[in-house]
């Protein structure tokens, strides 16, 4: 069996860079439940009646029904927003993140993450699922988690877990997270050999 670090070596010395595009399988996992929840949804909002009819607000009790019907809203709005953003993913997918030869690109468009600007790459175990982590200068996570609200949030999960700036490589795309971890650490510390000074310290 390939050793997937060697594949992405390969590559990035051959194209420059490695792109990992958002995995189907992954939507698909959460495209099922959404729609299990939006049907659910519209029988408490009223909008999909069962067996019986709509309840009658005069004997059902008017408060119930109206924060069933409030909550069923909710969640059709909610997971209607998630189907739909998850069918686009099985339709459609797009880039998820890329390592290239400058660095860790962690959303298209953004410029990358430099690997001077690393310290090290670590994988960890977050609510169950194996993510991979990249350690970075304060300066860096600070630069990096000033575009969005979403990298903000992200970025205080990560350092929360790392207890230090660290910023997490998204979990979109379908990749073995302790072969990426092993393989962009390897890729830091030749960098550091080849050219004295690259790659922070701690």
């Amino acid at each position: 069996m390939t050793d997937p670090g060697e594949e992405w070596a390969r590559t990035l010395r051959s194209q420059g860079r490695v792109d990992l595009v958002e995995s189907r399988r992954w939507a698909a996992g959460f495209a099922l439940p959404s729609v299990v929840f939006v049907a659910f949804g519209l029988v408490l909002a009223g909008v999909v009646q069962l067996d019986g009819g709509p309840p009658d607000l005069s004997t059902d009790g008017r408060v119930e029904v109206l924060l069933a019907r409030l909550f069923g809203g909710f969640s059709t709005l909610l997971f209607g927003v998630a189907l739909i953003l998850t069918l686009r993913m099985i339709v459609a997918p797009r880039l998820a993140f890329s390592v290239t030869t400058d660095g860790v690109v962690l959303r298209a468009g953004w410029p990358p993450a430099p690997w001077n600007e690393m310290f090290a790459v670590e994988a960890v175990d977050l609510h169950r699922n194996r993510t991979v982590m990249l350690l970075l200068t304060s300066a860096e996570y600070d630069r990096i988690a000033a575009r969005s609200r979403g990298g903000r949030l992200f970025s205080g999960v990560a350092q929360g877990i790392t207890g230090g700036p660290a910023l997490p490589l998204p979990t979109t795309a379908r990749y073995d997270r302790d072969a990426m971890t092993d393989w962009l650490q390897s890729e830091l510390e030749a960098r550091r050999t080849a050219e004295p000074g690259t790659g922070a310290t701690l």
